[in-house]
């Protein structure tokens, strides 16, 4: 059972009742050594790696494959990291929703031959953005997915319709941000799933 929890003794000191995916994430990380430990079984102190063996054993997985549920808190750094770029990801969005929303406004009221934008559009456009912002905000994958998609969609049309293909630099911040957002809830499902995270080469 994932909710099963332990007693141990660690350098003679006993600690615990600890729940025994937490012992062994902490085993995993190298803050406990479990082949000098102990654990307690109910009825006398056996070697913590046989009952971490045992359990793996028993959940038919390799010890680096352990699915380590308990561990899911704010605490744990994968987490921490997923929400930050889940964090990244909604704000951008709704940056972009609010760039939209005043654009709209604007065009709404002011008339530019020159630019042919539809204000009605960018008012669409704002509120279907800020909508997939809060499914980001929320953690949905799908959200943040189709938030990535239809960013990256829009602003090659509006290019293409606009013949200016200028702010790239920018386009590409923004993009890389609701990017962070994907990846962020793609990980946090992963870690709540007990799975290892996708780790981005150099973060």
């Amino acid at each position: 059972m994932s909710d099963e929890q332990i007693h141990i003794s660690v350098n003679g000191e006993t600690q615990g009742p600890f729940p025994i995916f937490e012992v062994i994430n902490r085993c995993q990380k190298g803050e406990i050594d479990a082949v000098q430990s102990w654990a307690w079984d109910g009825a006398a102190w056996v070697p913590l790696q046989g009952v971490i063996d045992a359990k793996l054993a028993e959940l038919k997985v390799a010890p680096a494959e352990a699915v380590i549920t308990s561990d899911f808190s704010d605490d744990n750094p994968d987490v921490e990291d997923a929400l930050k770029k889940i964090r990244t990801g909604y704000i951008f969005g709704y940056v972009v929703a609010a760039f939209s929303m005043i654009g709209g406004v604007i065009f709404l009221f002011v008339k530019m031959e020159e630019i042919q934008i539809s204000p009605i559009g960018l008012l669409i456009s704002a509120g279907l953005v800020a909508g997939l912002s809060t499914g980001v905000l929320f953690k949905s994958r799908v959200c943040a997915g189709l938030l990535l998609a239809y960013y990256v969609v829009d602003k090659i049309i509006m290019m293409v319709m606009t013949g200016q293909p200028g702010g790239l630099i920018m386009m590409a911040i923004f993009a890389y941000g609701l990017f962070l957002g994907l990846v962020g809830t793609i990980n946090y499902h992963l870690i709540k799933a007990g799975k290892k995270p996708f780790r981005m080469s150099g973060g």
